[in-house]
């Protein structure tokens, strides 16, 4: 199966972890997709831990459901 018959957006798949630019202004990279939230949570939890300093959005279709900003005290 080629990468073009995957399509950008997945209706079907609606939780998303975001890892954010190192200035917060665009996301970088999806680094999970799913259709469970409690993968989608664990995606998003992982993602703290392997980018730290970097600003993490969990979304559910278009809205964000938990960001962590990526601060360290």
């Amino acid at each position: 199966m080629g990468a073009s018959e995957f399509p950008l957006e997945r209706e079907d798949l609606p939780y998303k972890v975001e890892v954010w630019d190192d200035g917060g202004q665009f996301v970088e990279h999806v680094v999970a997709v799913s259709i469970s939230p409690s993968i989608g949570y664990a995606a998003y939890f992982a993602a703290t831990r392997e980018y730290p300093g970097r600003a993490i959005t969990l979304r559910h279709k278009g809205t964000v459901i938990s960001r962590w900003t990526g601060k360290t005290h």
